[in-house]
């Protein structure tokens, strides 16, 4: 009989590994223990650092805390430190609506569908 000795790590790349660790040790492996897998993902392309600004939208007077797309992707909501949320057109770039009345920093911006 083949004897195997204890393997810590596998290197399991693509389907065709995982298939050869099955069939050589399917069974070593019992459905009533745990098999613990650790997910590396592989960089498949490189994203390139941005060097320039695009665009700026202007009008908040402190810091922009956090942005969010609208569903139809043609708007933009930011909240900033000024504690108002203003209302943007995605393609020109203007301001549509600020709402003021926030008594602090606005931290977070979300649409509803």
């Amino acid at each position: 009989p083949a004897t195997h000795t204890r393997v810590d790590e596998i290197d399991i790349t693509d389907f065709a590994s995982l298939k050869a660790f099955l069939k050589d040790y399917r069974k070593e492996v019992s459905t009533e223990q745990t098999l613990a897998l650790t997910y590396q993902p592989l960089a498949l392309f490189k994203v390139r650092p941005v060097t320039r600004c695009t665009d700026t939208l202007p009008g908040h007077t402190e810091a922009i805390l956090h942005v969010s797309y609208g569903p139809d992707g043609k708007n933009l909501a930011s909240g900033g430190g000024d504690a108002t949320v203003r209302f943007w057109d995605v393609h020109t770039s203007t301001p549509r609506h600020t709402c003021k009345g926030h008594r602090d920093h606005v931290l977070s911006t979300a649409w509803s569908p």
